[in-house]
């Protein structure tokens, strides 16, 4: 396959309001805040894995590994609404923010129903969403192999050498599995609202990144076709732009099928886009993205073959990453925003805009 040579965008339209400053300062403030609570999240679901880890028995594994499986299922179960809830939030916090921004009334907040929630189907109006639960089937077998399956396999290794590596493989696919809860509900979003339009992976924001899920993060919005995820059950589906690149086709062609397309440990997030509000690349992402556009610049070599190209990116990234651990930081400028509050002040007199920023902004 022939390797894509630049990354670009499409060209971002010009906003209809006079402050875009502020919305888009918003709009990433949202972002960043989002992605916190799903980091929190992940970080809880590692401590879960590591206490129910506790009821294996490295000598009599076959006995203990239903109570264990039973344990870690039921906190995941917990973790992945979680992730759905703290998505759910975001989607209608930014449909709010999308409508004001454009001067439009503010939209019915779309009505999410969680797994743990008794619905009838008679009390459901206007846009709603119904969640996926977890499919613990799937989680199961992954836990089962990677923990378990893991520990025996890697026997004779004693106990303090298999066990560990055990508990990294189970607390992988934990992770990954809970978050997969928030991003397949993003997903789930553009069936009741058109004014969405797409998605934009939002990658984790330490050092942990993977170079893989930062080029990823590095294109930006990716746009997809309403009809064609109502047929695939929420897998990725891309409209391709004339002067897009292939890069992300690419890289879908080079990974396992889920919605997110997400890995063991995996702590990206996708933030649904909307056709009047679209962002640029921020972190990592924006790092993965000078490395991909200048490979002269950051000492590897395009040859022509994705695969390859992967493979040296990925060693440029993470070189890279290694001598400038704090690049890719998402410092938000809170400055900034505190001016542009000040500069819409009249807006105050919008009894919604007044609302939705009184919250939004409470405690800067």
């Amino acid at each position: 396959m022939t390797a894509p040579q630049t990354i670009q965008r499409t060209q971002r339209p010009r906003r209809q309001d006079n402050s875009p400053r502020l919305w888009s300062l918003l709009a990433i403030l949202l972002i960043l805040r989002h992605r916190e609570k799903q980091e929190r999240i992940a970080d809880l679901v590692e401590v879960d894995m590591a206490r129910s880890w506790k009821i294996l028995n490295f000598h009599d594994l076959a006995s203990t590994e239903p109570a264990w499986l039973d344990a870690s299922l039921d906190k995941l179960g917990i973790r992945y609404e979680q992730s759905q809830r703290a998505t759910a939030d975001l989607v209608n916090d930014l449909r709010t923010l999308v409508a004001l921004e454009r001067r439009r009334s503010v939209p019915e907040p779309i009505r999410f129903v969680f797994p743990s929630e008794d619905v009838a189907a008679d009390d459901l109006r206007g846009p709603t969403v119904v969640a996926k639960p977890m499919d613990e089937r799937r989680v199961a077998k992954r836990l089962l192999a990677m923990g378990p399956g893991a520990v025996k396999h890697a026997m004779p290794a004693p106990e303090d050498v298999a066990m560990p590596s055990g508990l990294s493989g189970a607390t992988g696919v934990a992770v990954e599995s809970v978050g997969e809860g928030g991003r397949t509900l993003s997903l789930q979003a553009a069936e009741v609202d058109d004014e969405l339009v797409g998605y934009q992976r939002v990658c984790e924001s330490d050092s942990r990144v993977c170079a893989f899920c930062a080029l990823l993060a590095s294109r930006g919005p990716v746009y997809f076709d309403l009809g064609k995820i109502a047929a695939t059950d929420t897998k990725w589906s891309l409209k391709e732009r004339e002067g897009d690149d292939t890069a992300r086709v690419a890289a879908l062609d080079e990974t396992p099928d889920s919605s997110a397309k997400a890995h063991a440990h995996c702590r990206c997030t996708l933030i649904p886009v909307f056709a009047s509000n679209r962002l640029g690349v921020f972190g990592w992402a924006e790092v993965a993205e000078k490395i991909w556009n200048d490979p002269d610049e950051y000492g590897w070599e395009r040859k022509g073959d994705w695969v390859a190209d992967r493979r040296a990116f990925r060693k440029a990234f993470d070189a890279y990453k290694a001598s400038h651990p704090d690049e890719g930081a998402d410092g938000f400028d809170y400055s900034a925003l505190r001016a542009a509050l000040k500069d819409v002040e009249r807006d105050r007199t919008d009894y919604e805009m007044a609302r939705f920023l009184n919250r939004v902004t409470r405690g800067l």
